[in-house]
């Protein structure tokens, strides 16, 4: 199956809103090298950046991007976050359970994403709004414990 090289902008411009700025983490796990950039939605989503991303990619690094939008300038640190945009689960095990939990959960929504990132592991993405930055930590770690989802994933 080819890649698709248009996908990561088109997520990224779907999950975050212009003025956004995102966090990026590459890590390179045959040295543990780490990478991080905080920069705007535009950026990110730049022929310029994408090409270094899929560079690095080629070269053995994985890259992720945070879920919620930071405010420019800062760090990844939680004061960081600016807004909410995403509730987040990460499933390393059963990925396919947590899948079936959900879907008997009439409290919860439809995921908005559901990224399998190898056989069994998934991370499933719920866009939201007006969510304050204080209380989603919580929210998080209420979601992985009642859907027995890998709690490590909620912060």
């Amino acid at each position: 199956m080819p890649i698709d090289c248009c996908a990561p902008v088109r997520f990224l411009r779907a999950a975050f809103a212009p003025n956004d700025s995102i966090g990026v983490l590459l890590k390179t796990y045959r040295t543990g090298q780490v990478i991080q950039r905080i920069v705007p939605v535009t950026t990110a989503t730049s022929d310029r950046f994408q090409a270094w991303l899929r560079h690095l990619n080629a070269h053995g690094w994985n890259a992720y991007v945070g879920v919620n939008a930071y405010r420019p300038g800062r760090s990844g640190a939680r004061e960081a976050v600016a807004h909410v945009r995403h509730l987040f689960l990460e499933e390393d095990v059963d990925g396919p359970g947590l899948l079936a939990a959900l879907s008997t959960r009439p409290d919860l929504p439809p995921p908005s994403y559901i990224l399998h990132s190898s056989p069994g592991r998934l991370h499933v993405l719920w866009r939201v709004r007006d969510i304050a930055p204080s209380g989603v930590e919580l929210l998080h770690e209420q979601l992985a414990r009642g859907l027995l989802a890998h709690r490590a994933g909620t912060s």
